[in-house]
């Protein structure tokens, strides 16, 4: 990281927000599947310094959905059962969202940023949340 102290704590992304939320530095943002909907959504991301970067699932909510201008950057996908009461070992019920995915919400933020933004976001959640380590 920069010399800047660490982020005191997180916070959902809301993209209209965004601005407001970067000008406290004490803050990290949490990006899921439903901070990636829209192009628009992908802007603001780029915009977001990677040492304020959080990576979130939101499980069982939030997932990246083909619909969304960010599954073009999905790499990893999973089988799944339509309904809940299929479920096999090692598959997802369609439309429930699983903390593996959190795969995808690093894809997406890798690929727009342009960098290893992912291991960035890790290291911002082993600081800001040090027990986990």
């Amino acid at each position: 990281m920069s010399g800047k102290a660490a982020a005191a704590s997180f916070i959902h992304l809301q993209v209209e927000d965004v601005q407001a939320i970067l000008n406290h530095p004490e803050l990290s943002l949490g990006i899921n599947g439903c901070s990636l909907k829209t192009e628009d959504n992908l802007k603001v991301l780029a915009t977001i310094p990677p040492e304020r970067l959080l990576l979130e699932t939101d499980a069982p909510y939030c997932d990246i959905r083909p619909t969304h201008a960010s599954y073009a950057h999905v790499k990893t996908t999973f089988p799944c059962v339509k309904k809940p009461e299929k479920w096999l070992e090692g598959m997802q019920v369609k439309g429930r969202n699983e903390p593996c995915n959190i795969v995808q919400v690093a894809e997406v933020v890798d690929s727009v940023i342009g960098v290893r933004c992912s291991q960035i976001a890790l290291r911002n959640a082993l600081t800001l949340f040090p027990k986990l380590v």
